[in-house]
């Protein structure tokens, strides 16, 4: 493993394009791809198989930004093996900076490229008026949930606080909050029971209330679905403050149209009677 994978990064090394489509040129080589990534990297019987899972999720993170990877997957029909891929891939970024402290606070900006892939991997047409949005099956969900589940959280968290250290210092925002591929998969993954008890078991209701708090209906709902049981959980972490905060954002009323302020006010409503 450890000669094919320093014969490979030559090759890449001098024929990119051509080394890059041979990993979705065929069903088998593609699954291959996966499987490598979906290793542990303590069963990977070589010294190097941390650079072996980085090369890989690389390699992973390429391919999706050309578009070869979403093409492959519609055609040989493995969008449930490239799911887990990615998530390795995440999870191996993860690995490769744990070791570095001074990047800890920006280490999900080395996720987001592969969690944006992972996004487009499961965008698709909806209805008539050709909206376009993020849908997952209940099974997709939990499989993302469980394995990527603490790492978007922690990754959105971040995204809030390094945003509120900007505002202190009053630099400046280059990128909205709400337009990041971990906001967007929260969101997603959180609209599903199973896979929202997943995130109530690992303390993913923060990050979920901090994406509450920008007017995000779909996060509002699933928090008061998720609460449903156990009112009390809106006292931890301070989500209920979140969710006040929604009728005092002159931001979110000037800047939502009437229809839809009215169901965000609605649906806050809602998730605080559940305190009555």
């Amino acid at each position: 493993l450890e000669l094919s994978y320093e014969l490979l990064t030559v090759l890449v090394d001098e024929e990119p394009d051509e080394i890059m489509q041979s990993f979705v040129d065929s069903k088998e080589s593609m699954m291959s791809l996966f499987d490598l990534l979906n290793l542990e990297s303590a069963s990977l019987p070589t010294s190097k198989a941390a650079d072996i899972r980085r090369f890989l999720a690389s390699t992973l993170e390429n391919l999706a930004r050309s578009g070869a990877l979403a093409e492959a997957v519609e055609k040989f029909d493995v969008k449930g093996s490239a799911i887990g891929a990615l998530a390795a891939a995440c999870l191996a970024e993860e690995e490769s900076t744990a070791e570095e402290e001074e990047e800890e606070l920006t280490s999900n900006r080395l996720s987001s490229g592969l969690m944006q892939c992972l996004v487009d991997l499961c965008t698709v047409q909806g209805n008539k008026k050709g909206h376009i949005g993020l849908q997952l099956k209940s099974g997709e969900a939990v499989s993302i949930a469980e394995k990527l589940g603490k790492k978007i959280c922690h990754m959105v968290i971040s995204r809030f606080l390094e945003r509120a250290k900007m505002q202190q210092y009053e630099i400046d925002e280059h990128e909205n909050v709400m337009d990041a591929p971990d906001v967007a998969m929260l969101c997603a993954i959180a609209q599903h029971e199973n896979a929202l008890r997943i995130l109530r078991s690992i303390g993913g209701f923060h990050a979920l209330a901090q994406v509450a708090g920008e007017g995000e209906l779909s996060a509002i709902e699933a928090l008061a679905k998720g609460c449903k049981d156990d009112p009390a959980l809106l006292l931890e972490a301070d989500i209920y403050l979140s969710i006040l905060s929604l009728f005092s954002r002159s931001d979110i009323r000037h800047d939502t149209g009437g229809e839809r302020r009215n169901e965000i006010e609605y649906a806050a409503f809602n998730i605080l009677a559940q305190l009555c």
